[in-house]
């Protein structure tokens, strides 16, 4: 099964990919395996799903060449907020497309891939869902100011790029704003192929058979006016940046404190590195919500610890006291085995606690791993889920 960004890309070495993400090339990965991607997102899940009342009705829209169709031709009936089969059906044939925006936050396997994903290159990462039926497709020729690796789940689906008009856009795609004309790049994607997508590249998809699944994991790095903003930040708090700017001043002390803004300025220039800024941003990543109710005080050893950090964080592993670490914007005080059992997770994703034990016996015995899981459990940074519930 996919869990990871290493088995996303199992058929080639996951550093080609970074090298294509910090380059911003496109690329197409073509899968030998057409079943391996279908557990991702099954049709009964998908059925489930919509059926339920799990989805607010602000992350589920349907979509057709561009529109977005008014909510109150599939939903009503006896139920008005909820999905009308019959209307649904009625619509499918039409070429329509379900946008599932974040669905990561409602199919926990999928939560569990984008987590991994964010922990391995450190930017925001989310995943969308377009379930798609009849010949057309959901949106014209655009962009996205955000990089996209699509995975083909269920059906085909082709492809075109019209390249690259602007490298680095700021903002998503409009209506009216003019694309190239010439397709540059054509592909089908076929169940378990993987294609990158840098920000930027104008691109469609098209259904040429009954359906299709395929998900859309956004990733959105630090940018550089992100560091600015956070320079801005550290700096408000000193005395030259808080002092009033006022026009009610004569020209000498406009003078004079525009020289010491200039000053000030220079030397937060000559010593900004981004890396702060991006340890920052590691610390304040919300983490997945996760509760253990049932579970922490019948561990066995083929319970699976899932990490619920979306970062790897920098721990302090040589303390043998107990440490204040800030995750999500909260600071937790973690022993130091919890702190070891938190860096080896996030390192080495979900495991079974059998797993953890044996991988950390020079560090500390069974026992001590035990209680720091259940420590972690209390306070939400692992889920544990037993063989039964799986």
């Amino acid at each position: 099964m996919i869990t990871s960004l290493a088995s996303l890309f199992s058929y080639i070495d996951e550093q080609s990919f970074i090298e294509h993400l910090l380059t911003k090339s496109r690329m197409h990965v073509v899968s030998a395996d057409d079943r391996r991607a279908e557990s991702l997102l099954s049709w009964n899940t998908i059925n489930r799903l919509l059926e339920s009342d799990l989805l607010p009705s602000s992350r589920v829209k349907l979509v057709r060449a561009n529109m977005v169709i008014p909510p109150m031709i599939y939903r009503g009936g006896a139920e008005p907020s909820r999905i009308n089969p019959r209307a649904l059906n009625s619509l499918l044939p039409q070429g329509v497309s379900i946008v599932i925006d974040s669905i990561e936050e409602y199919v926990s396997h999928l939560g569990r891939l984008s987590d991994s994903i964010e922990r391995r290159l450190a930017h925001r990462v989310w995943i969308n869902s377009y379930i798609s039926f009849g010949r057309g497709k959901a949106f014209k020729p655009h962009w996205d100011n955000h990089d996209v690796i699509v995975v083909q789940v269920h059906g085909t689906k082709r492809w075109r790029s019209f390249g690259v008009p602007d490298p680095l856009p700021t903002r998503k795609h409009r209506d009216g704003d003019p694309v190239p004309a010439e397709v540059e790049w054509e592909g089908m994607m076929r169940p378990g192929d993987v294609l990158y997508l840098p920000r930027g590249e104008v691109h469609e998809a098209e259904l040429e058979t009954a359906d299709s699944v395929h998900l859309t994991i956004g990733i959105k790095p630090q940018r550089g006016a992100d560091f600015m903003a956070w320079l801005g930040e550290q700096a408000g708090s000193q005395s030259t940046l808080t002092t009033e700017v006022t026009s009610h001043q004569d020209d000498a002390a406009m003078h004079e404190q525009g020289a010491r803004l200039k000053a000030h300025l220079v030397e937060l220039a000559n010593s900004a590195i981004p890396g702060p800024s991006l340890d920052n941003e590691d610390t304040q990543a919300k983490s997945r919500r996760r509760l253990n109710l049932g579970v922490v005080d019948r561990l066995a050893d083929d319970t699976l610890v899932v990490p619920a950090v979306r970062r790897r964080l920098a721990l302090d592993l040589t303390s043998p006291t107990v440490e204040t670490v800030t995750i999500g914007g909260e600071q937790f005080d973690l022993s130091a085995i919890a702190r070891l059992v938190l860096d080896f997770l996030a390192a080495e994703e979900a495991q079974p606690l059998g797993s953890i034990v044996a991988a950390l016996d020079t560090r500390a015995d069974a026992k001590r791993v035990r209680d720091a899981v259940c420590e972690l459990a209390r306070l939400g940074l692992v889920g544990l889920e037993s063989q039964d519930a799986r």
